[in-house]
């Protein structure tokens, strides 16, 4: 029985001291390995809690290891001392404006379990490597201000930023995130500087207070994984910094992408659109493909773009409605092929709108091709403005469609196989030696007008299911004879 009791007893004890101590710094601050750092005189231990106190700076001048570390007011924690590493295996929770400065890449922070900055608080690294395991949260509720210089790679877990957050850089580093990311409606990434985002899992960006969005801003920022759009993603404020979306950006119903900001981001990957995707207000709105693969438009909501460029040899299938809104000819024309692999596909022989509402000349190819062959695909001349109607002379459309008034100029030979549509004051014009040839049918609505100056019968088009409306009017536009097709 006595053996017993010595047995609790001892036991007791260890767990007594297996307790994890509460340790803070004094006012003053010095040295994490200086007793006179600490309150009670006592160095943490890697099973301790620690709080670096407002006022206080505490230099990592050895090794050094803590369970949860909690810095408060304007705490610093600074590195003065090459290959130092201060591995906090608990929550590290970062209050007031507090900071971690040093100068070197190997000067590090080693989290092994999540961080976060609550609401409300301000913290910030300069100078160091932080590491985190990829199954741990990096959480910003309040303020994330990183600043310089840009020494050491920050390597993290999953970024979580929820409503009221912001990240806003004041230095050029790079944090890879290892896991995914998550924005909440009412949060905003921007900057003094360009920093860089990589997110190597998925990036969500989720619903919040209505009226509220999910602002990026000047930031370089690359998804490697998916991008689900439930709440308001908008580019805004600064165009500074490239948007790589490496993985299909699907965009929920009533979810919004918005680049109002007028972004140009490289888009090598597909895109689902169930929700809202405005044309861009500002900027150049150009869209990348700069990776050859093959990607598809899809979705009930329509996509609009200033430009969409394809840099690669990638296709591209639009099976949606696309609006490519740009108003720039030659290499700023709203579509453009700049590899000799490229090609761009409206349809898929079901769907696919394709609408160009600003152009003058709205198709420029560099290298590789167009295709709006495919069944029951429609391509839409809608400026306000007279427009080239691209053709490659071989390569038919489906469906083809002038609107909005001023004259749509067929220039060579343009093969249309499904319909020919002219409506309102539009002129639909088939001079200068051109030529409108293939099976399509001709629907006229409002006072439109077909200008024809081919000879022999026109328009030569063969259909069957003509419907010219009254009002409207073909005109034959030759010198010599003429035979009306009936």
């Amino acid at each position: 029985m006595k053996g017993r009791f010595v047995l609790v007893f001892i036991v007791a004890l260890v767990c007594q001291n297996a307790v994890a101590a509460s340790i803070s710094s004094t006012a003053g601050g010095g040295n994490w390995s200086a007793t006179g750092t600490w309150v009670g005189g006592v160095v943490p231990t890697p099973g301790d809690d620690v709080t670096i106190v407002s006022g206080a700076t505490v230099s990592i001048d050895v090794n050094a290891a803590c369970l949860s570390l909690t810095m408060n007011g304007t705490a610093i924690i600074d590195f003065p001392t090459n290959n130092r590493t201060l591995t906090v295996n608990g929550i590290m929770t970062m209050n007031g404006t507090s900071q971690v400065s040093g100068n070197n890449a190997n000067r590090v922070l080693a989290l092994q379990s999540s961080f976060i900055v609550p609401a409300g608080q301000q913290g910030g690294f300069s100078g160091i490597t932080v590491t985190q395991p990829a199954g741990q949260n990096f959480t910003i509720a309040g303020t994330f201000a990183p600043f310089a210089p840009n020494n050491g790679t920050k390597t993290l877990g999953t970024l979580v930023m929820p409503a009221g957050s912001s990240w806003l850089a004041s230095s050029t580093e790079t944090y890879t995130f290892q896991g995914n990311a998550s924005l909440t409606d009412g949060s905003l990434i921007d900057g003094s500087s360009t920093a860089t985002i990589v997110i190597n899992g998925n990036l969500s960006v989720l619903a919040g207070v209505p009226g509220q969005h999910s602002r990026i801003s000047r930031i370089s920022l690359t998804v490697n994984g998916t991008t689900t759009i439930a709440g308001y993603l908008e580019f805004a404020a600064s165009g500074s910094g490239t948007k790589t979306f490496n993985n299909t950006i699907t965009v929920g119903l009533g979810g919004t992408w918005d680049d109002l900001i007028g972004e140009d981001p490289v888009i090598n990957c597909s895109i689902v659109n169930n929700g809202t995707w405005p044309d861009p207000t500002g900027g150049t709105g150009s869209y990348r493909v700069n990776t050859a693969g093959t990607y598809t438009y899809s979705g009930s909501g329509t996509i609009g773009m200033t430009q969409l460029r394809l840099n690669s040899a990638a296709t591209v299938t639009n099976t949606t409605t696309l609006r490519l809104a740009g108003a720039g000819t030659g290499n700023a024309a709203p579509l453009r092929m700049n590899s000799g692999g490229a090609l761009f596909v409206n349809g898929n022989g079901t769907t696919g709108y394709l609408y160009f509402p600003a152009s003058s000349d709205p198709v420029t190819i560099n290298s590789g091709s167009v295709d709006f062959s495919p069944a029951n695909n429609t391509v839409e001349y809608s400026a306000a403005i007279d427009q080239n109607i691209y053709s490659d002379g071989v390569t038919p459309y489906s469906k083809l469609v002038c609107s909005n008034g001023a004259s749509k100029f067929v220039n060579g030979t343009t093969i249309v196989n499904n319909s020919v549509t002219i409506t309102g004051s539009t002129v639909l014009d088939v001079t200068g030696g051109s030529d409108l040839t293939g099976t399509a049918s001709v629907i006229m609505t409002g006072t439109s007008t077909f200008r024809l100056s081919s000879s022999g019968t026109v328009p030569a088009l063969t259909g069957n299911s003509n419907n010219l409306a009254a009002g409207t009017t073909i005109e034959f536009y030759r010198g010599g004879a003429q035979t009306a097709a009936s």
